[in-house]
């Protein structure tokens, strides 16, 4: 892994409402992030508790960690992120454009 510059951050979501499907009445539903939740997620990190790793895939898929959040911060809704350390192979895929999107989990 490389050595990030933990002052660096990267956009990794925003507040707002979101489709998903309702397994319990078999139908596409929303549910809303308000931006205080993003807000409140960005003032509870705290890296020396556990830091958030970064990996391509799903959850619990048993995925290596490609990087680790450093640091979180809000503004206006939208949820920030730097990193400690990025693995070559993240980079690598970023610069090859082989993903779009980020994903963010909760927890």
């Amino acid at each position: 892994m490389l050595q990030a510059d933990p002052e660096k951050y990267y956009h990794v979501f925003t507040a707002g409402k979101f489709p998903y499907y309702n397994w319990e009445n078999g139908k596409w539903d929303t549910f809303e992030i308000l931006p205080e939740y993003v807000d409140g997620v960005a003032a509870c990190y705290d890296a020396t508790v556990h830091k958030a790793p970064v990996w391509i895939g799903h959850p619990f898929s048993g995925a290596e960690a490609l990087a680790w959040v450093a640091k979180v911060k809000s503004d206006n809704g939208k949820l920030f992120n730097s990193f400690d350390y990025i693995d070559q192979e993240l980079i690598d895929a970023i610069q090859k454009k082989k993903y779009q999107y980020v994903s963010t989990e909760f927890h």
